[in-house]
């Protein structure tokens, strides 16, 4: 028998199995719901909602490992729900109402039935698992080996909830400039159901992620699409008014049976933070796409943006011999690391001229540690920034040139886009355009 915090499966525990009133009760309510679902099928917010909650009463009419709610029967969760549902009108839902029903929803949890999960991969703070629902994923505080595990699954799991609550303060900033962030990944939420008793996200299931996307060498001017619906994530997100804090192709995922310009969803809000026009913080993202400044801010993002555009041109044209459009004069790293690199990431970190660098500074911790100077500027000296970005713009001359020799009839759109990319990595925090500003530009390219 499952026990969560003192509640326990209905049919075993101190309130006697389910009657068939409340049985009845529960099909009652549940019918209900599912009309509702159908007729608020053009409001996303809503719908999600009502399908949580109905997954909930599947949940206890299956007779799953109980509810995470002390005191309540299955019964009375239902008559709980029934009074939410019904404050709320389907065609005009009052944002209090709906914000009531989801808040009551996040409050519960229910265990995964065993053997219905699959944990197929993980990262430094989660592990992610599938299920027989093929839809999605569902992702949990990852537990290092060692004695000290439980102290990093702890970290780990505060550093999912911070996660959830940004992602929802992003789509509720989004809603406020009516934009709709279709390309960022925001159906990220602590889930009713828990994997091995621990907090649960879910989140939708993708194809890939951008970076092994790239290895499918889409030509141009489909590359430059595919570049530019991360662009379109990362204007959206600054519109909101955050930063990344994280920029790397691994960081978007590609979802196929998107419409093409929404396949490409910028997600991993682990270091994302509010940031105002004009200002910086210490850079804690990796430092492959870190900019030249090598701080935090909307400007640096630009620029790195641009490093992610620069990846997704160049792979159809990428010499097999070394994975790069352009060879370092000077070496600093051919450890066996950065030799797993490709393009312009790998040139970066191998160059001796650059300043990013493979290493992680303050490994295993520094990623925790929210950094609030705002205002704080680099202390890269000027020539040492100016020397990387003449690097970089010789590897976009190199490139677009390699690009236009095969795709001629594109030769007007590639040299508009090789003057929007050294824009976009100027030296000159001030010269380069914003994320929305480059969007544009680059539509207007593409169109």
């Amino acid at each position: 028998m499952k026990i969560l915090r003192g509640w326990v499966h209905p049919e075993e525990g101190p309130h006697g199995p389910i009657s068939p009133q409340k049985e009845a009760t529960l099909e009652g309510v549940q019918k209900a719901l599912q009309a509702k679902m159908n007729q608020a099928n053009g409001n996303s917010g809503l719908y999600e909602n009502l399908k949580l909650a109905n997954e909930i009463l599947t949940f206890i009419r299956n007779k799953n490992p109980g509810l995470d709610a002390p005191g309540n029967t299955g019964a009375q969760c239902a008559v709980q729900l029934q009074k939410l549902l019904d404050e709320i009108d389907v065609k005009n839902p009052s944002k209090e109402a709906v914000e009531r029903l989801h808040n009551t929803l996040q409050s519960y949890n229910v265990d995964f039935t065993a053997g219905k999960i699959a944990k197929f991969a993980h990262g430094k703070v989660k592990e992610v698992s599938s299920s027989e629902e093929k839809e999605h994923v569902y992702e949990t505080p990852r537990k290092p080996p060692g004695p000290f595990g439980w102290v990093f699954e702890i970290l780990n799991e505060a550093e999912m909830r911070e996660e959830v609550k940004t992602v929802r303060e992003i789509g509720t900033a989004l809603g406020k400039k009516g934009l709709e962030g279709k390309n960022l990944l925001l159906d990220f939420e602590k889930y009713i159901q828990r994997i091995e008793g621990k907090y649960t996200v879910r989140a939708s299931k993708a194809s890939r992620n951008f970076e092994e996307q790239l290895g499918d060498h889409h030509p141009f001017p489909e590359s430059a699409r595919n570049g530019l619906g991360f662009l379109r994530g990362i204007r959206d997100l600054h519109a909101a008014g955050y930063v990344h804090g994280d920029i790397k192709p691994e960081n978007a995922l590609v979802f196929d049976k998107e419409p093409a310009l929404e396949r490409v969803k910028i997600a991993d809000f682990g270091k994302t933070r509010k940031m105002e026009e004009k200002k910086h913080a210490t850079n804690a993202g990796n430092p492959r796409f870190a900019p030249p400044e090598v701080v935090l801010s909307k400007e640096g993002e630009v620029f790195s943006t641009a490093l992610v555009l620069i990846r997704s041109l160049e792979e159809e044209v990428l010499p097999s011999e070394n994975d790069m459009m352009l060879s370092p004069a000077r070496y600093k790293d051919q450890s066996p690391e950065s030799e797993k690199r490709r393009g312009i990431e790998k040139f970066l970190v191998q160059n001796q001229e650059c300043v990013q660098t493979e290493a992680q500074h303050l490994k295993g911790i520094g990623r925790r540690i929210r950094m609030y100077g705002q205002t704080k500027i680099s202390s890269i000296p000027q020539e040492d920034i100016e020397r990387t970005v003449d690097n970089v713009h010789a590897y976009i001359d190199t490139l677009i040139g390699a690009l236009i020799a095969k795709h001629p009839e594109s030769e007007r759109q590639l040299v508009r886009i090789e003057k929007l990319l050294k824009r976009m990595t100027d030296a000159d925090l001030e010269e380069r355009p914003t994320a929305a500003q480059a969007t544009q530009e680059l539509e207007d390219i593409l169109s």
